[in-house]
């Protein structure tokens, strides 16, 4: 967001051996393949929703894309049951051979009636669904993932936590490091404070007999720095990115691990569409279950005016595209203006809510001011569980979605799972998106692909305490892409994807942004819109040094890739006046209605 939407004409850089770094090209990434072993924590119930504890192994089959694997472990893992009542308070520190259960409840942000449902439905879980051996962790969304209350299972804490949740104050992230180091030092605090938590992941314990309090500390801390780092590098504030490092972050943490997620509608739109993919392969490689909870009740009209809302977006930005006489740049409004339209017709259903659970082996509930039947349904889901383990055909990260299903030999049940994975590398410390990787492939050739031509520049502005502050410009044509005519729909459909590496002299990255540009409009359009580009812009910060900048593209739809190198310094600072990167402006857009302070000149 900012104050105007300025698009530059600058000598941005083209592909030309004037501009390729004097450096050795860095080696391509490791896309290695190995031995590797896919765990599934399956839920099996009977007609009436009951779990069924006594399925054989040999009733169960499992399929990854659509070829039948060998089961090499399948197990009832069953957790504490709840304490009879009158019976001896059990301690706190539950039994390392008993399982663990770890429970993120996760509050989006909430309107007043959606707050008041939430706290109602959390409450409910917390009455039904934690035992000696649940441990819950409460976070909020509030533009950036807050963490409220490090994992406890201290009833009168998780409940203070879900108050502060849900008194619907909001503040967002104004100095991200800052809030960073806080967040780090309050778990700190609290891990110091916590006794360890026993009982090992899958049922048997951890490496060196116990999950400690630090390397619980230490995942959270890694949620948070992700969610940070994640939509610094996409510019966005949508939900997926929290949620996505939150996936990610659980990677490392042992036990039964399940996610509840308290919204009122997660928006997707086409161009986040491989983010959210992204975010459910992250909780099944992490073993995530997710459960959400629809927040607005019975209440359609917000959903309906969400919708409304979208519909008069999407008039808009087709009126200016409709006055706009082409040769100039996209808005990213006008792009999606289809899609917008198009997406606006769905807001007011769960889709993406129910997608989310069921695909990671949750499930939704929604349409209900009454959340007590879905509070003890989900606690009789972790009251036990099967495991079951295979090893994959190949392990190769190619970036594609495998398939999982599961088939029991067995009538009158329900088998409930995750839905697959991306073969996507493992890394605690960043997040490879499925369309990265013939990105990040192409720029590690040592002749790197030219199908299109892709212009790029690092701009520089002014000088902070952190270093030079820099824009990002990535421009591409339209009319360089692949345009798919559907003569009987009266549409058209383009598809972009975009990558860009900042790396250091020693070729390590320093920056990494990307975006995915999927869409389409009306025919009347194309010609038009061929006449424009397509520009993806980012800010960052370098301190003094050499630095190179790669750029990467692929046209979607006919499988090209275009690439550009550039090489730039970033001088020491120095007193007296300074002169900026010079850029001629080519359109100015009204700034959006929450646009940040005058602070980019982009």
């Amino acid at each position: 967001m900012r104050p105007l939407s300025l698009v530059l004409v600058v000598a941005l850089a083209a592909p030309s051996a004037a501009q390729a770094p004097t450096q050795t090209p860095a080696s391509p990434p490791a896309f290695r393949t190995g031995t590797a072993v896919v765990l599934l924590d399956v839920v099996i119930r009977d007609k009436k929703g009951r779990p069924v504890p006594d399925v054989k192994p040999e009733e169960i089959e499992v399929y990854e894309d659509g070829t039948r694997q060998k089961v090499e472990s399948f197990r009832w893992v069953e957790t504490e049951p709840l304490p009879v009542e009158g019976a001896a308070a059990p301690s706190r520190v539950p039994d390392s051979a008993r399982q663990l259960n770890l429970v993120s409840l996760v509050f989006d942000q909430l309107g007043p009636d959606g707050r008041r449902l939430a706290a109602k439905a959390a409450t409910s879980f917390l009455e039904k669904g934690v035992r000696p051996n649940t441990w819950v962790a409460v976070f909020q969304i509030d533009q950036r993932l807050v963490l409220l209350q490090p994992f406890t299972n201290d009833a009168a804490v998780l409940r203070d936590a879900v108050a502060r949740a849900t008194a619907g104050t909001y503040k967002g992230v104004v100095d991200e490091q800052a809030a960073l180091e806080q967040a780090q030092k309050e778990i700190e605090q609290a891990a110091a404070a916590a006794p360890d938590m026993g009982g090992g992941g899958r049922g048997a314990p951890a490496s060196g007999g116990q999950f400690s309090a630090q390397a619980q500390a230490q995942a959270l801390v890694n949620m948070i720095r992700l969610s940070y780092s994640l939509q610094r590098q996409q510019q966005g504030t949508t939900s997926l990115y929290p949620l996505l490092a939150l996936m990610r972050g659980h990677e490392t943490l042992a036990g039964r691990k399940t996610l509840i997620y308290l919204s009122e509608g997660l928006q997707v739109p086409p161009n986040l569409e491989a983010v959210f993919r992204s975010t459910i392969s992250a909780a099944n490689r992490a073993n995530v279950s997710v459960y959400a909870i629809d927040a607005r009740g019975l209440n359609v009209e917000r959903a309906m005016a969400a919708s409304g809302d979208a519909l008069s977006q999407a008039q808009r930005a087709t009126q200016r595209a409709v006055q706009s006489k082409g040769g100039g740049s996209v808005s990213k409004e006008e792009i999606y203006a289809a899609d917008t339209a198009e997406s606006a017709l769905r807001l007011n259903v769960e889709g993406t809510l129910a997608d989310l659970s069921e695909s990671t082996g949750g499930f939704l509930v929604a349409n209900t001011n009454d959340f007590k039947q879905g509070a003890e349904r989900l606690a009789a889901d972790l009251s036990g569980h099967y495991e079951l383990t295979y090893q994959p055909p190949s392990v190769t990260y190619d970036g594609r979605f495998r398939r999982i299903e599961v088939k029991i030999a067995r009538s009158g049940v329900v088998v409930q799972t995750r839905s697959g994975y991306f073969a996507l590398p493992s890394g605690q410390s960043t997040v490879l998106l499925a369309y990265e990787v013939p990105l990040l492939a192409a720029l590690g050739r040592p002749d790197p692909p030219h199908d299109f031509e892709i212009r790029a520049g690092a701009l520089h502005f002014e000088d902070s305490p952190a270093g030079r502050e820099h824009r990002l410009i990535v421009e591409t044509k339209v009319g360089s892409l692949k345009m798919i005519r559907d003569e009987a729909k009266k549409t058209y459909r383009i598809h972009l994807s975009l990558l860009a590496l900042v790396k250091d002299k020693d070729g390590s990255v320093v920056e990494r942004f990307s975006e995915d540009y999927p869409f389409e409009g009306p025919l009347e359009r194309a010609e038009a819109l061929k006449l424009g580009n397509i520009v993806l812009k980012r800010r960052f910060t370098l301190p003094p040094g050499a630095y190179t900048l790669e750029v990467a593209g692929q046209d979607r739809e006919r499988d090209h890739i275009g690439t550009v190198r550039a090489a730039f310094q970033v001088p020491p600072a120095k007193e007296g006046p300074r002169m900026s990167s010079v850029a001629l402006i080519r359109r100015i857009e009204p700034a959006p209605a929450r646009a940040d302070k005058a602070d980019d000149p982009l």
